[in-house]
Formats: C-alpha cells, sequence, structure tokens
C-alpha cells in the first residue's frame, strides 16, 4: 500500500510547527537547513534551562531557617525548611546537569556526531530526539544500560 505524499508532509509541517525540525538523509541540500534548526532549538532549550536555574535562587525564609529546637513544632518547621532546601539544591542540581547535556549535544552538533548513538555507532531514534534532543544514545543502548545498571 503506497503512502499519500500530502499526508507525510502534512505530519512533517506539524511536527515542524512545533518546534521541532525534521532530520533529513544525508546528502539531501537541506541538510544545512536542518542542522541550522536543530542548533537554534538546542540553544533555545539551554537558555530556557539557564533562566530557570537563575530563577532557582534559594529564598531568604529557607535560607535562613533556624530554631532554638525547645519547641517540637519549631524542630518541625527547620526540618520542613532543610527537606525543601534539599530539594531545591536536588533541582538546580539536575536543571545544570541538562545545561551541560544541551552543550554537549551543541558541541557533538558542530563535530557532525549528533544523533548518533555513542555506544553502537547506529543513528538515534528521530522519535527519541525529539522528545530528548540531548540523547547521546539510541533507545536500545539506553535500555541495555539501565538494565546493566539496575543489575549492579
Amino acid at each position: 500500500m503506497t503512502k499519500d505524499p500530502r499526508a507525510q508532509r502534512r505530519t512533517d509541517a506539524e511536527r515542524s510547527s512545533q518546534g521541532w525540525p525534521m532530520m533529513r538523509d544525508a546528502g539531501r541540500e537541506d541538510q544545512r537547513l536542518d542542522r541550522d534548526a536543530i542548533r537554534e532549538r538546542l540553544l533555545r532549550e539551554r537558555q530556557a534551562a539557564v533562566e530557570e536555574l537563575a530563577r532557582l535562587g534559594i529564598s531568604p525564609e529557607i535560607g535562613e531557617a533556624t530554631g532554638t529546637g525547645e519547641s517540637p513544632f519549631e524542630e518541625g518547621d527547620v526540618a520542613q525548611a532543610n527537606e525543601r532546601l534539599d530539594m531545591s539544591f536536588a533541582h538546580r542540581e539536575r536543571v545544570a546537569e541538562r545545561i551541560n547535556r544541551l552543550t554537549r549535544a551543541l558541541e557533538r552538533l558542530a563535530n557532525g556526531e549528533y544523533g548518533i548513538c555513542e555506544v553502537c555507532g547506529r543513528a538515534i531514534e528521530p522519535a527519541r530526539l525529539e522528545a530528548l534532543p540531548e540523547a547521546t544514545v539510541c533507545r536500545e543502548c539506553q535500555d541495555r544500560l539501565e538494565r546493566g545498571q539496575a543489575a549492579a
């Protein structure tokens, strides 16, 4: 059964309108345009993460959580504030790690290695790159890595 090329163009246009450029086959004339669009998306996402990291400053009431410890209510307040502080630091760390991964993806794009699995050398699935543009391994290799970590 032959696919309708108009339907494929509509699908491509829908994806493009969602902010993710379609990856093209090597050797196509429009490959450079796609690389530029991918670069722009990576830069936008990295900038958004940088802005989020800047917004995640520690609020004074959390950063200054202290108490005399004389009241069980005070101890609970301090414990809650410390828990929020720990969660804030963990979130900031995750955002900072994403910034590093996006920066690395930009480097891989510049070197012609973007979209190539670091483990097996095959192409990373376009759907995976749409969902996680900083991905460095294909889904199959990621599954194997996770199973290996779970077994360890």
